[in-house]
């Protein structure tokens, strides 16, 4: 029991110290970058806490970004951060890799709550471009599981291969890392 409380308590500690490091944030979305994600993964890898990660790619953004305005499109991005940050957990770690490509760490989590969270998300993203009466727009998401892979590298590959069957199916969609 005291081993036990003792791993959950520095676990806390590192969680809470990770949540004050300073990491450079995207002016339009207010989201931490690529930095962040590397090192909530590295954190979380030496914590043997299962998780998943989730890579998200707005569908045809370049088509997106060639259609709109550039204050249209820094909208569309501002509402999908919006909707992930207002639909997944608070201790869920949301960051933005690029233009038009987010990742979701999601800590204590199995793949099939991890996809129906990012399912989630796409109805509040839904509802709330309807609301707004905002020109639509769809995302795809790839998922993995923290177990199906060896290293920071492996992981976030899964995540791209899952995330290209979400587009390869379609797209607006959430994909699962197979065997």
């Amino acid at each position: 029991w005291v081993v036990e409380r003792t791993g959950a308590r520095i676990s806390e500690l590192r969680r809470s110290q990770n949540r004050h490091e300073h990491f450079a944030t995207d002016a339009t979305t207010g989201l931490a970058g690529p930095d962040a994600l590397e090192s909530h993964l590295r954190d979380n890898f030496r914590s043997l806490v299962p998780f998943c990660v989730s890579l998200i790619e707005i569908d045809d953004f370049p088509g997106l970004v060639h259609l709109r305005s550039p204050s249209e499109v820094d909208e569309v991005l501002r509402t999908l951060a919006d909707s992930l940050r207002l639909t997944l957990r608070p201790d869920d770690v949301i960051t933005q890799i690029d233009r038009g490509r987010f990742a979701v760490l999601l800590v204590n989590c199995g793949a099939t709550h991890a996809s129906l969270a990012l399912e989630r998300v796409r109805e509040s993203l839904a509802l709330s471009l309807s609301v707004a009466e905002a020109a639509p727009f769809t995302f795809s998401a790839g998922v993995v599981e923290s177990h199906r892979a060896t290293s920071i590298d492996d992981l976030l590959e899964q995540g791209r291969s899952a995330l290209r069957l979400a587009h390869g199916n379609g797209g607006n969609r959430v994909a699962l890392a197979h065997d």
